[in-house]
């Protein structure tokens, strides 16, 4: 994981050495970047119309990567190869300053890259076909000279991908055999079996993934693509993990038609249509070498596109910018949860130990049955009344402990 990750940051910082040494200095991409009205720093557009703005990015990001680092089970899975908790915790700390390098750095190769050709636009001109062939065509134009620098770039995207798309695969075998395929069976299996059944399951899923990569060349913008998946099924799976750990009196009854309802709801607004045209900021080919455009794969796009509406004519749902769909799923969840928790209470016993610890000290409790309903069943009610009795022993035996400390240290002074 480590190389891969340097990797990554050679390849990147490969990009932005050479554009800089091209282009004549950081200050020069800098300024280009900002007279050509790529720097956006101050727009504070409240509007959840608007794409990207800093209430967007700060707001809708941060519910993006609660789903991401705290409920996902892909990370999840790697906090658990840690040996405690606090190595949990700290694992996560120590990836905040990498990812904010990392996120900065991706954004600066992409004002180099813009710095390149904000003269002759590579898509208007007809070289390329979508935005994400921009940097590859980079690489091509500059850095093709040098021996070995492309296979470099190659390797870089490889290990972007690969440590995604390799956890992301193993979850995907793992959660299959435990939680749908274990359950079905009528005794347990060898260690043999288990293993060569989640190989199985992971070459299985790594066919389907080399399938989907064919369909995902067919969208126009990969990251918001990927994003949308992410906040449309991100946002229910926080709202799940959140009324779990904060409301115990929520049940299970309550929690899944809300699921399944912020689930359906997003993927109608993230993926349902018509949507308005995305924006393209302005470009031009004033400085492109006269070619002829048999030359080039792609037709020439001179623009933006639109069915003939203007963007306040589209349906609201569908101008919602992708940024906030975590946000809405994860509230439609929460909310309805509650709702439905009124007439659907949780009647079985929590475990103390699922509950965050802030909800005891934001509900002021210790034992989550205080916020369930009495059960009917009088078997139910002895099993509770055992463990109140257990819980109210082992407090007085603390107490009894704590006051006999007291006392010897007294007698000591």
């Amino acid at each position: 994981m480590i190389f891969q990750s340097l990797l990554m940051f050679a390849a990147i910082y490969c990009v932005i050495i050479k554009g800089s040494i091209d282009m004549g200095g950081i200050s020069q991409i800098w300024s280009i970047a900002s007279e050509s009205g790529r720097i956006q720093f101050f727009n504070f557009d409240m509007d959840p119309t608007v794409r990207h703005s800093v209430c967007s990015q700060i707001v809708g990001g941060m519910f993006i990567y609660l789903s991401l680092y705290a409920v996902n089970q892909a990370q999840v899975q790697r906090l658990l190869t840690v040996r405690s908790l606090y190595e949990a915790k700290m694992s996560l700390w120590l990836s905040l300053p990498i990812l904010m390098i990392l996120s900065f750095s991706t954004a600066f190769a992409g004002l180099t890259i813009f710095a390149k050709y904000h003269n002759c636009d590579p898509i208007m001109q007809g070289r390329i076909c979508a935005p994400d062939q921009l940097l590859p065509l980079f690489v091509a134009d500059t850095l093709s000279e040098y021996p070995g620098v492309t296979g470099l770039f190659i390797a870089g995207l490889l290990s972007g991908s690969l440590s995604t798309v390799s956890s992301s695969i193993n979850s995907l075998a793992a959660v299959t055999w435990e939680d749908y395929i274990t359950p079905m069976l009528k005794q347990p299996v060898s260690i043999l079996v288990s293993t060569l059944s989640n190989k199985s399951l992971a070459f299985t899923y790594g066919l389907t993934c080399i399938g989907l990569a064919f369909v995902a060349s067919k969208f126009k913008g990969v990251l918001q693509a990927s994003l949308t998946v992410f906040g449309v099924v991100g946002g229910p799976l926080l709202g799940i993990f959140t009324v779990g750990m904060m409301f115990p009196f929520v049940s299970e009854v309550a929690v899944v038609p809300s699921f399944l309802i912020a689930l359906v709801f997003g993927f109608w607004i993230g993926f349902g249509g018509p949507k308005p045209p995305v924006h393209r900021l302005s470009g031009h080919i004033s400085e492109c070498p006269q070619l002829s455009e048999e030359r080039f794969p792609c037709s020439p796009n001179y623009g933006n596109s639109s069915i003939g509406l203007a963007p306040d004519e589209y349906f609201y749902f569908y101008r919602i910018s992708y940024m906030y769909y975590t946000l809405i799923g994860f509230t439609i969840t929460l909310l309805l949860s509650l709702i439905l928790s009124i007439w659907f209470p949780q009647k079985n016993q929590v475990d103390k130990k699922l509950l965050s610890p802030m909800t005891h000290k934001i509900m002021g409790y210790e034992d989550a049955d205080e916020f369930i309903s009495i059960p009917k069943n009088e078997e139910e009610q002895k099993i509770i009344a055992e463990m109140k009795f257990k819980q109210d022993l082992r407090k007085r035996n603390i107490e009894v402990l704590e006051e006999s400390s007291t006392n010897h240290y007294t007698t000591a002074l």
